[in-house]
Parts: C-alpha cells; sequence; structure tokens
C-alpha cells in the first residue's frame, strides 16, 4: 500500500513512516509526563495529609493533657475516620481504573 504512494509523490511511503514513529515518540513522552506528574500530586497529598492527622493527633494529646477527654476523642475519632475514607476512596477509584482498563482490553482481544 505504501508503494503506491511511493508512485505518486517519490519518497512519501518514508515521509508517512516517518511521521508515524515522530508520533509515536511525541505521544510516549505526553504520557510519560501524565505519569510523572500524577505520582507528584500523589505523593504531595499523602505528605499534606499525613501532616495533618499528626497534627491533629498532637493536639489529641494536648487535649488530653489539659484534662479534656471529650476534645481528645473527638480530634483521634475524626483523625482515623478522616484516613479511613480517604484510604477507602482510593481503592475504590482504583477498582474502578481496573475495571475500565480490563473491559477495555477485552474489547481489543475480540477484534
Amino acid at each position: 500500500m505504501l508503494a503506491e504512494f511511493d508512485m505518486v509523490v517519490p519518497g512519501a511511503a518514508e515521509r508517512i513512516i516517518s511521521r508515524f514513529e515522530e508520533q509515536g515518540r511525541h505521544r510516549q513522552y505526553l504520557e510519560k509526563q501524565v505519569v510523572e506528574k500524577g505520582n507528584r500530586n500523589e505523593l504531595a497529598g499523602t505528605l499534606v495529609g499525613g501532616v495533618v492527622a499528626l497534627a491533629t493527633l498532637v493536639l489529641c494529646g494536648y487535649g488530653l493533657y489539659l484534662n479534656q477527654p471529650l476534645f481528645a476523642l473527638v480530634g483521634l475519632v475524626s483523625t482515623v475516620a478522616s484516613l479511613v475514607w480517604a484510604v477507602r476512596g482510593e481503592r475504590s477509584k482504583t477498582l474502578v481504573d481496573m475495571a475500565k482498563k480490563r473491559d477495555i482490553s477485552k474489547g481489543f482481544a475480540d477484534d
């Protein structure tokens, strides 16, 4: 098929293949950038969440030091609940993404 392009325009087949390869390299570069930025954002979120959780636990300890057990209990329960909610949400998102990828790959296998 590419030979027919060469008959019409000499060198067209080589230009088509070269452009195809260039586009592939460009797409891989973009995908790498997206993955790296996603990883960086995920790490930043984890670090911020950890700092907030640690600060809350310190405040809980301070509440106990001031003999305010209700304050400490509320802080502790809210921190643990927030962490559980965040982990469950991320796990749920991961499962949904995996299901989508499985469905997409099934479509390719059927072709």
